[in-house]
């Protein structure tokens, strides 16, 4: 590597990411998109823990944002188990989370260089794979549809690859980069795993004694998997915890397979999404898909890149899911029960290709002339072949739609740079490491702008502002009283920044107690798992739940005082008192208090004896309440909520199959509940010892590498 590129060419890395830094303070949307779990669930889950941080000096573990209260500490898009994910919260939202996005594509980008590098592929080689994979279309989707959780968790992968590389001693370092992604996103390690270990076999089979090298192996595996355990367990024993008391445990394997790959769309392979959905976005940029069929064609170069089709070809059967038979009774397996929507698998096909086109482009490196030299190459006809589909679809858009089919144009145009310049290779008019800066280019060219293309950078004071006269207005009225919309009137996003609580809720993991008391009180059966509460049947909450009658008591017992509606409620107890645009709001005349006493031989929300008075903090709720009587609190009961009554140790149980509760005697009482999630403290244990085992190992290996080294620094 010359003077220049020493000094200049790690600047490459931040190219594929200065669209994303210049609009870091927007929101990231899918072009044509509603939604984004940026603004639903991070945004809100940011916002709670900065807030308590700023007035109260705490760590939240328990959130009421929505849901009537669920718990922070075993919510894997909280982001408390995962501490680089505490970095965002040292800034503004969503400025915060966007600039600790862009920093793991980089680090997703450094890796794969790193990686490749490793393997043996020289720095121009290593580079092409490292800004291919940087910048695939599939990633930054993903980022518009707000996973962020899921690119922390991508961008760790080519190291958890390199960690294999690294020699027996250093099996620890696998074991802790399994055990970030468990912490960041624990269904890619159901993906990332595989990968691993099939690489970790390949490179056994390439050694000799292989029942030794296979033996040598095992150990490793198991022990790295020990300390990825060990590292994962602060989010992994919560979040056990909490999803077997939640709906996903009722999943099947319909579930588990939704949105699968259909095999139709394969063909998108060959053009940019353009704000596609982003679990089904294939295209890996114009350029390296030529180069992987002439890859094909070139003896040296498919031997080469062999290991890595096939493992492409590998996530594409994963990605079809329930399109393959036998995938659904697969799917019920330990540890293939994470993998929800196959299609993910798509990244490991991306990942895949282009590490199989950087190993086809080294070889033309280190062969300088070869492709000049071989008198055919078969390549060249399926090259030839897949620039004629190019074409067919841009006329079979045309033809059927009488409009130009931007994507399908671009994919084309994109093919044809690609094969203009292999052609100008083949015919010595350019050199190979001409021809590997010309893909580079290419690549950052096709991909970069595709990916801007499929983006909608929407300001973050519009997006905070949805809902805006509606928010307003029960900031004014509610008096701290929870807020139901059964039409998703009131974003998540807009409830946290006013301050609001919710009773419904968007999330992945829902209590089954909750979900099966709001099943009554919404008026709207839960038929199977969805994401949201009340289920939006066909994805449109302007109308879904119209005909749905919410019961006023049951919202009344959680606390519910008015009700956010798109269409018109008739239910005795809710009247209506405003009206902004389309949506009407409802005051819930059943409203109860949201602690109170009660006769406990009656139905809950019945026989009440009087109102508690209660002050609430983060992980801490403190009442006066005047006994004998059951002492309800309205809030979801959960493992982990201790009580004192008067200084002393008091059970808390269930009351009504849901609520909090605990029995007073005769008496005004001072009574203090502090959620202490055991499993939460257990697992944090067991990954602060996971660092520090980690740490010890390090430092081990660092000294022993400067008692190696001379005074020169030479070895």
């Amino acid at each position: 590597m010359n003077w220049m590129a020493r000094r200049s060419w790690w600047l490459i890395f931040l190219l594929p990411c200065l669209g994303l830094l210049v609009f870091s303070g927007n929101f990231y949307y899918l072009d044509g998109s509603s939604y984004t779990d940026l603004a639903i669930s991070h945004f809100p889950n940011a916002v709670w823990i900065q807030r308590a941080w700023q007035q109260e000096s705490q760590i939240p573990l328990w959130s009421t944002s929505i849901l009537s209260g669920y718990p922070l500490s075993a919510n894997p898009l909280s982001g408390l188990h995962y501490p680089p994910a505490w970095l965002a919260l040292l800034f503004p939202q969503p400025f915060g989370l966007n600039l600790l996005s862009i920093l793991h594509i980089v680090v997703l980008g450094v890796g794969v260089y790193y990686f490749l590098r490793r393997e043996g592929l020289g720095w121009l080689p290593a580079l092409f794979g490292a800004v291919a994979v940087e910048s695939m279309p599939k990633l930054v989707s993903h980022l518009g549809a707000g996973h962020v959780s899921l690119v922390y968790a991508i961008a760790w992968t080519p190291w958890l690859l390199a960690a294999q590389q690294s020699p027996r001693k250093r099996w620890w370092l696998a074991g802790l980069v399994l055990g970030l992604i468990i912490l960041a996103d624990p269904r890619w390690a159901a993906m990332a795993g595989p990968l691993w270990l099939a690489y970790g076999l390949r490179s056994c089979l390439k050694k000799g004694g292989l029942a030794a090298s296979l033996g040598a192996w095992a150990g490793e595996i198991a022990a790295s998997g020990a300390v990825a355990l060990c590292v994962g367990a602060g989010l992994l024993l919560p979040l056990l915890e909490y999803t077997q008391l939640s709906t996903r445990s009722l999943m099947t394997a319909a579930d588990r397979m939704n949105l699968s790959l259909p095999p139709l769309q394969f063909i998108r392979l060959l053009a940019p999404p353009f704000g596609s959905m982003a679990e089904w976005v294939l295209y890996p940029g114009g350029f390296l898909l030529a180069l992987t069929a002439l890859g094909t064609g070139v003896r040296p170069a498919l031997e080469k890149a062999r290991f890595w089709l096939a493992v492409g070809l590998a996530a594409l059967f994963v990605a079809f899911g329930s399109y393959i038979p036998g995938m659904d009774l697969l799917s019920n397996l330990p540890g293939f029960d994470l993998i929800r929507v196959p299609a993910r698998a798509l990244f490991i096909m991306n990942m895949a290709l282009a590490f199989g086109a950087a190993s086809t482009l080294q070889v033309f490196c280190e062969q300088p002339g070869l492709l000049r030299s071989m008198r055919r190459v078969n390549s060249f006809l399926l090259l030839a072949a897949v620039l004629l589909i190019e074409v067919a679809l841009v006329a079979a858009g045309w033809g059927v739609t009488l409009d130009i089919p931007v994507r399908d144009i671009w994919g084309a145009l994109a093919f044809a740079a690609a094969a203009a310049v292999i052609w100008m290779l083949r015919r010595g008019r350019i050199g190979e490491g001409s021809f590997a800066i010309a893909g580079i280019v290419l690549v950052l060219m096709d991909l970069c702008l595709s990916n801007w293309a499929g983006l909608d950078f929407k300001l973050a004071q519009a997006v905070l502002a949805e809902g805006g006269p509606v928010v307003g207005y029960l900031r004014e009225n509610a008096n701290g009283a929870r807020i139901y919309s059964p039409s998703y009137s009131i974003p998540q996003q807009t409830a946290a920044l006013a301050g609001l609580e919710l009773v419904d809720g968007v999330d992945p993991l829902q209590l089954r107690s909750y979900a099966d008391f709001m099943a009554g009180a919404s008026g709207v059966a839960v038929t199977g798992y969805s994401v949201t509460l009340p289920p939006m049947a066909s994805g449109a909450p302007e109308t879904d739940n119209a005909g749905a009658v919410p019961d006023p008591v049951r919202l009344g017992i959680l606390h519910a005082g008015y009700v956010a509606a798109e269409f018109n409620l008739d239910a005795a107890g809710l009247i209506e008192v405003a009206r902004f645009g389309n949506t009407r709001i409802y005051q819930n005349q059943r409203l109860l208090p949201w602690a109170w006493v009660q006769d406990p031989g009656r139905e809950l929300g019945e026989g009440m004896i009087g109102e508690a008075f209660v002050q609430r903090a983060s992980n801490k709720i403190e009442a006066r309440a005047a006994g004998p009587g059951l002492l309800v609190f309205s809030e979801i009961n959960y493992p982990g909520w201790t009580a004192r009554v008067d200084g002393q140790e008091q059970e808390v149980f269930t009351v009504g199959g849901l609520l909090r509760g605990l029995m007073l005697d005769s008496g005004e009482h001072h009574v203090e509940l502090a959620y202490k999630p055991v499993m939460f403290y257990f697992g944090a244990a067991a990954s602060l010892a996971g660092f520090a085992f980690c740490g010890v190992f390090a430092l081990i290996g660092l000294n022993k590498s400067k008692s190696s080294t001379g005074p020169a620094g030479i070895p």
